[in-house]
């Protein structure tokens, strides 16, 4: 009876919720190779933030794709220009999943005890930082590139 329950954990078998990681990673992987053009153009597509587009004002977010784009390939300083949290947040992503993947096999059952605690607190910290960060940007502080 134990055997079935942890394989089950949530309602989901333990194979679905490795593959899932597991595609998530080649997911992580695979963003390597969509290229972030000089001009800001994300393989081509220009700038498509409806907030951006009907304001005229960055949105909070306005750059992260680009950012986590550079931060998997390895351009940190490019992350850094499209937005200041980009490298933190790819940082926090590639933790997260590292840990998901290691709660999911079982091998950590304090992952599973104090997962939601920090959840929360990160969410809350990150939330905080999202929206500091934005108004620095709109101060002309952390200013976004010109869009494409």
């Amino acid at each position: 009876m134990s055997v079935i329950s942890r394989q089950q954990g949530n309602g989901i078998s333990l194979n679905i919720r490795l593959i899932s990681g597991a595609a998530a990673g080649l997911v992580w992987w695979g963003l390597q190779y969509l290229p972030v053009r000089a001009n800001g153009s994300i393989g081509g597509v220009g700038d498509i933030c409806p907030f951006r587009t009907f304001t005229g004002l960055p949105c909070p977010l306005c750059g992260m794709t680009r950012s986590l784009l550079c931060f998997v390939q390895g351009n940190w300083i490019e992350a850094m220009r499209w937005h200041p949290l980009g490298i933190s947040l790819g940082m926090a992503i590639a933790a997260s999943l590292v840990i998901w993947l290691i709660g999911q096999a079982n091998l950590i059952t304090l992952v599973s005890q104090y997962l939601p605690i920090s959840v929360r607190a990160s969410g809350l910290l990150l939330i905080a930082l999202v929206y500091g960060t934005w108004i620095l940007r709109l101060a002309n502080i952390f200013p976004l590139p010109p869009s494409p």
